[in-house]
């Protein structure tokens, strides 16, 4: 039984244990906006990032993206990366793709969060 089924069954707030409310806590904390400092390297997040168009409206757009800190070797690196005159790749945020090809992102970032955990039940209850 999970967490949300065992919260739905308590009759009375002094059921909570202590280890529910550091589940509660931990996954409360999991779903800031971060501002202040970046994800490890190659970790992918979820980002939000302003979007300013010339002329137009500013918007915001939530992408999977990950983070390059500019000093770990390509050939050290999860992903492929070709072209790097120095085999360093860059510093800099790049969106996260799964089929094809990553790219840098040129809009400003403006805060990111860890993914949400997978999926993890049966594929009938989606």
């Amino acid at each position: 039984m999970g967490l949300l089924e065992k919260l739905q069954r308590l009759k009375s707030p002094s059921e909570i244990t202590p280890e529910m409310l550091q589940t509660i806590v931990d996954y409360i904390a999991k779903k800031q906006w971060i501002k202040d400092r970046f994800p490890d390297t190659e970790e992918e997040v979820l980002i939000i990032v302003e979007h300013r168009p010339f002329r137009r409206p500013v918007h915001r757009r939530v992408v999977r993206a990950f983070y390059e800190d500019g000093l770990q070797r390509a050939e050290d690196s999860l992903r492929c990366w070709e072209d790097l005159p120095d085999g360093i790749i860059p510093m800099g945020w790049y969106e996260s793709t799964d089929y094809g090809e990553s790219c840098e992102i040129s809009d400003q970032v403006i805060g990111w969060q860890h993914l949400p955990d997978p999926w993890e039940g049966d594929t009938n209850d989606i």
